[in-house]
C-alpha cells in the first residue's frame, strides 16, 4: 500500500506497504469480477497448456505480455459493494473525496490504459512461461478498484498477485486498489511533468509481476530449468558473512544485517554501479530494505543505495524505471522486457556526477562513512537542488539524542547510523539516517508536488519575479536571478525550463530568452533581470531527457564579422563525420564549407544581397544588440553568434544567443520585424 505522508521538508512520500490492507473491511468482499478468477486458470491443462479442445485454439501466438486492466467494478458501483458511492457509506465510511465520480473514472481509466499499453508493448513472455497459443495464458488480468482508505489515512493503492501459471508459477491476475481521496488532477503519462502517479501504478503492477516477498521463491533465473536453486533471498551479517534468515531475524548488534535478492542480472548491475572488486562482496546481490514496517520492509530495494528507484518502499519526490525493473524481469525467467524500460537512476551514479566518487565500502560500511561527502548536508541552512535537478532540494538535519526525531531503538544502533558521533543526524530513518538533500517540491508540476508546495510555504511567491517556469521540460539550479532588485543576492534553488541537444550542453531559457550553458558553473544573465542562474551540471540535467539533434559547436573563430561576408570562419565541435549534406548558415549568411572534419570546419561567408543586408539593417533585433552606438563605429555591421532555427516539426522560428547551431539540412533564418 502507498502512503502519502508529510516530512518535515513538507515533501509528498508515498510509503508502499503493498501486501498490507490497512483497513480489513476492504477484505471482506470482493467485487463479483474477482469472484470469477477461477474462469482463467480452468481452461488450462493442469501443465499450463491448450486444452486441445479449446474454442480459442485457433487463436495465433502472441510474445506480448498483454496485461489487461478490468474496470469493470470502476465503472459499475454493483460490482464491488466496498466502493464508496455516496458520502457516509455504511460499511466503508466513505468520505465525500471517496466518490468516484466521472472525472475520477477518467483520470484512473486514462492512466491505467496508457500504462497497459506502454508495458504490454515493452515486455515480452518467455517462451516456457506461456502457453502455444491461447490468449488468456499471455494476459495478466489485473482488476482496478476503488475503495475508501479511511478518514485518516493517506494510502494511495495497494496491489498483490492472488492466480499463477501452472507451470511456470507466472502471475496470471492480480488486484490493484486505489484511494479517490489521492487522485492527481489530470491523467498521467511517462511524460508527464509529475508522474508520482502513474510511477505509483507501475509500482504496484511490478510487485503483481515480480518484486515481492512473496513472488522471490517463484523466480526461475534460468528458466524451464526446473532442476536449479530457486532461492535468490539471502542474509548476511554485518560483515557480509552469509547467515540463516532466522539469525537474520534475531540479530543483535549496535551494527545491522543485511537481506539481499541474490540473482545474476541484479548482483551484475550492483557491482558495475559500486565498482564492486572484492571477491567477498561481489556476490552480495541487490540490498531489501529493512525499514518502513511490514509490508514495506522484505519487499523494496534499499533506500539508502537505490533512493527514488521506481521499486523503494516510497515514492518520495521524482520516482525513476531504473535498471532494477528492467534486471527484475529478467530474472524472473518470465519476461524479456526491452530496453527502453531503462531510466537513468542518477541518485550515486559517480557516471553522472564527476564530483563524486562512489566504491563497494557502500555495501556494508555505515553511510556517514560511505557516502561520498559531497552528498552530505552539513548545514541545514545549505541551499540545493536535489541530485537529478528535477526538484528543488533541502537539508534537514535533526539531533541524534531527541527521542522523537530518532527511534531509541535505532539510537542503540549508533555504530552503523551514527559512527562519527555527529550532534546532527538526517531526519529520515528509511535512509539510515544519513544527511542527503531531500526532494522538496518539483520543477515540472504546478500542482500539489511542485509549485503550489511552494505557495503553501510562502503564500505571496511570485515565481514570475525570479524568472522561473514549471513545466515538464524544468530544471532546477542555483540562482540569484530577481527583477526589480538591486544588491547582495542570496543563491538559492529555482526552476527554470531547459532543453538539452546531442551535444549534452544545458539550454536555459527565461521569458523566452534562451542561454547556452557551454559548460558547467557558468554564471547565465537574461535581460530585465539582477544577478544570474548558474548553469547546472549538464551530466546530470540531460540524463533522462530526450535530446534534440543538434550539430554541437564548443568555438567559434571569430566569434563576429563583417555582414559584407568574405571572410573565413572556424567551427570547432565533435562528431561532425555522423552529418552528411551538411549546409552552414551564420546569422543570415551561407558559409561556403571549405575544410571538413570531425571535429573541425572551415567556412567561407559568402557575400549577401543587397535586399538581404537591408533587412538586416533595417530590421534584425540580432544586429541591434550589436550596434555601438556611434554608427560611424559600425561601418562592417558585425555580427554575433546567434543564430535562428526554423523547427521541422511546429515550424516555427526560435532564436538562441551565444551559440551557432546547424542541422543536417539548411535551415530558414527568418528575420524580425
Amino acid at each position: 500500500m502507498l502512503l502519502l505522508l508529510f516530512a518535515a521538508v513538507s515533501c509528498q512520500v508515498f510509503t508502499c506497504m503493498h501486501d498490507i490492507h490497512m483497513n480489513s473491511e476492504l477484505r471482506k468482499s470482493e467485487p463479483e469480477s474477482l469472484r470469477n478468477l477461477h474462469d482463467i486458470t480452468a481452461a488450462l491443462n493442469p501443465d499450463g497448456t491448450n486444452p486441445t479442445n479449446s474454442t480459442n485454439d485457433t487463436l495465433p501466438a502472441h510474445n506480448h505480455l498483454r496485461i489487461h486492466f478490468n474496470m469493470d467494478s470502476i465503472n459499475d458501483t454493483s460490482k464491488d459493494n466496498q466502493q464508496c458511492t455516496a458520502e457516509g457509506h455504511p460499511q466503508t465510511k466513505c468520505q465525500k473525496t471517496d466518490v468516484l465520480n466521472q472525472a475520477k473514472r477518467d483520470i484512473i481509466y486514462s492512466t491505467f490504459t496508457y500504462v497497459e499499453r506502454y508495458l504490454s508493448e515493452n515486455i515480452n513472455v518467455t517462451d516456457w512461461a506461456r502457453s502455444n497459443d491461447k490468449p488468456c495464458d499471455l494476459e495478466i488480468e489485473v482488476y482496478a478498484r476503488g475503495g475508501s482508505f479511511g478518514a485518516k489515512s493517506s494510502g494511495l493503492a495497494f496491489a498483490s498477485s492472488s492466480h499463477y501459471h501452472q507451470q511456470s508459477q507466472r502471475p496470471i491476475s492480480g488486484t490493484i486498489t486505489v484511494n479517490p481521496s489521492k487522485l492527481p488532477s489530470e491523467p498521467q503519462t511517462i511524460e508527464s511533468g509529475d508522474r508520482q502517479f502513474i510511477m505509483t501504478v507501475i509500482h504496484e503492477l511490478n510487485h503483481i509481476l515480480s518484486f515481492s516477498s512473496s513472488l522471490f521463491g517463484k523466480w526461475h533465473p534460468n528458466g524451464r530449468n526446473q532442476t536449479e536453486n530457486k532461492k535468490v533471498l539471502h542474509y548476511t551479517n554485518d560483515n557480509g558473512v552469509e547467515i540463516s534468515e532466522s539469525d537474520y531475524t534475531s540479530y543483535n548488534s549496535t551494527l545491522v544485517p543485511h537481506k539481499y535478492v541474490r540473482s545474476y542480472r541484479l548482483t551484475k548491475w550492483v557491482n558495475d554501479r559500486f565498482h564492486v572488486l572484492n571477491h567477498a562482496l561481489i556476490g552480495l546481490g541487490l540490498e531489501i530494505e529493512d525499514s518502513g514496517g511490514s509490508g514495506t520492509a522484505g519487499s523494496h530495494p534499499n533506500e539508502k543505495l537505490f533512493f527514488t528507484d521506481l521499486m523503494q518502499g516510497r515514492t518520495y519526490g521524482p520516482g525513476w524505471l531504473s535498471p532494477i525493473f528492467y534486471n527484475t524481469l529478467l530474472d524472473t525467467g518470465w519476461y524479456v522486457p526491452s530496453p527502453n524500460l531503462i531510466e537513468d537512476l542518477i541518485y550515486l551514479d559517480d557516471k553522472f556526477n564527476t564530483k563524486i566518487s562512489v566504491n563497494e565500502s557502500i555495501l556494508l560500511k555505515p553511510p556517514q562513512r560511505s557516502i561520498p561527502l559531497p552528498y552530505q548536508c552539513q548545514s541545514t541552512s545549505l541551499q540545493a537542488c536535489f541530485y537529478d535537478y528535477t526538484w528543488t532540494g533541502t537539508c534537514s538535519l535533526v539531533p541524534w539524542n531527541d527521542p522523537e526525531k530518532v527511534e531509541p531503538e535505532d539510537r542503540n544502533k549508533k555504530d552503523w547510523y551514527n559512527p562519527n558521533e555527529q550532534s546532527l543526524v538526517g531526519q529520515d530513518n528509511m535512509l539510515d539516517y544519513a544527511n542527503l538533500v531531500l526532494p522538496w517540491y518539483s520543477c515540472r508540476s504546478t500542482g500539489d508536488n511542485g509549485l503550489k508546495r511552494m505557495v503553501e510555504f510562502e503564500p505571496d511567491y511570485n515565481y514570475s519575479k525570479y524568472g522561473e517556469a514549471f513545466l515538464p521540460n524544468s530544471t532546477c539550479a542555483m540562482s540569484t536571478l530577481q527583477q526589480g532588485f538591486t544588491g547582495s543576492l542570496l543563491s538559492t534553488s529555482r526552476c527554470y525550463e531547459a532543453w538539452c541537444g546531442t551535444d549534452n550542453r544545458v539550454r536555459l531559457i527565461v521569458n523566452g530568452e534562451e542561454y547556452y550553458c557551454k559548460k558547467d558553473g557558468q554564471q547565465a544573465k537574461f535581460s530585465g533581470f539582477a544577478g544570474s542562474i548558474t548553469c547546472p551540471p549538464a551530466a546530470q540535467v540531460c540524463a533522462n531527457r530526450k535530446l534534440k539533434e543538434i550539430f554541437g559547436v564548443t568555438s567559434l573563430f571569430p566569434d563576429r564579422g563583417p555582414i559584407d561576408g568574405q571572410n573565413l570562419v572556424a567551427i570547432v565541435g565533435n562528431n561532425y563525420n555522423n552529418y552528411q549534406n551538411v549546409t552552414i548558415t551564420l546569422g543570415t549568411v551561407p558559409c561556403e564549407i571549405k575544410v571538413y572534419k570531425d571535429n573541425y570546419i572551415l567556412c567561407k561567408l559568402q557575400k549577401p544581397d543587397d535586399t538581404t543586408q537591408k533587412l538586416i539593417r533595417e530590421k534584425s533585433n540580432i544586429l541591434k544588440q550589436t550596434l555601438d552606438t556611434n554608427t560611424e563605429k559600425n561601418e562592417y555591421r558585425m555580427f554575433k553568434a546567434f543564430y535562428v532555427v526554423k523547427s521541422t516539426n511546429n515550424r516555427t522560428n526560435t532564436t538562441y544567443p551565444d551559440s551557432y547551431y546547424f542541422t543536417k539540412r539548411k535551415y530558414d533564418t527568418g528575420m524580425k520585424d
